[in-house]
């Protein structure tokens, strides 16, 4: 786990809005690419299993 949160910390280094990623792996559980879902505000992020709300 600590090697997840070391990996997702750097994409959020210096932000100051909120970012929802899927980090997508392959069967191994090696990062295939990490996917930037969406951004929001300081507060939230709008997202649904359906998409964008």
């Amino acid at each position: 786990m600590e090697i997840a949160a070391n990996y997702i910390k750097n994409f959020f280094i210096g932000r100051t809005n909120e970012f929802f990623y899927c980090i997508c792996l392959d069967s191994q559980l090696k990062v295939v690419f990490p996917a930037l879902i969406s951004e929001g505000t300081i507060k939230e992020t709008a997202e649904t299993k359906r998409g964008r709300a």
